[in-house]
């Protein structure tokens, strides 16, 4: 996805540990965020306002607080687009903004003989294999550079167990 928003011009990813202050006064740390170039006034020594895209990676213990809190604190904020990505079905849940309230956009698996596109409204012309999704989105690299292109921020990082050599990038 960071490739593609680069190479596109469509604005900028990050990754977490980064705060996103919401309009309601909630703070976040989505584990994946896009925010379009028309946004980019957000961006400052921390993100506050409303990203156009955020991912979370469901962890066994954070399954309700990613799926039914953040999916309505999201949605109250007006986040265009939620991504829900969860390692033990293997499956990616898009969900677009409909008023208050998220509409599925998608739901995409990975089996063992074969895996779905995963494919955003937000973004149409992007297209990725959701077996690249966690081949990437849940082993990522350490790093100790300025996060996200931020200033001021080191970004310390331990990725999960991995399995694959096929690192993502953390930084812009």
């Amino acid at each position: 996805m960071r490739a593609y928003i680069q190479v596109h011009g469509l604005g900028k990813v990050f990754f977490s540990p980064i705060d996103v202050f919401l309009p309601s006064g909630s703070i976040v740390q989505p584990d994946i965020i896009f925010i379009s170039s028309e946004r980019l006034s957000i961006i400052q020594n921390r993100i506050e306002g409303i990203p156009d895209l955020c991912v979370e990676v469901v962890s066994p213990t954070g399954a309700e607080r990613d799926r039914i809190v953040k999916r309505q604190l999201y949605a109250e904020n007006g986040v265009r687009e939620y991504w829900i990505i969860d390692d033990e079905s293997k499956s990616v849940e898009v969900l677009t903004l409909d008023g208050t309230d998220y509409a599925p956009a998608g739901y995409f698996l990975t089996r063992e003989d074969n895996a779905d596109t995963v494919r955003s409204v937000l973004l149409p012309e992007f297209a990725l294999s959701c077996a690249q999704v966690f081949r990437d989105t849940l082993c990522p690299t350490p790093s100790t550079s300025s996060a996200h292109g931020i200033p001021g921020r080191v970004q310390q990082r331990h990725p999960p167990k991995c399995t694959t050599e096929s690192p993502l990038p953390q930084t812009e």
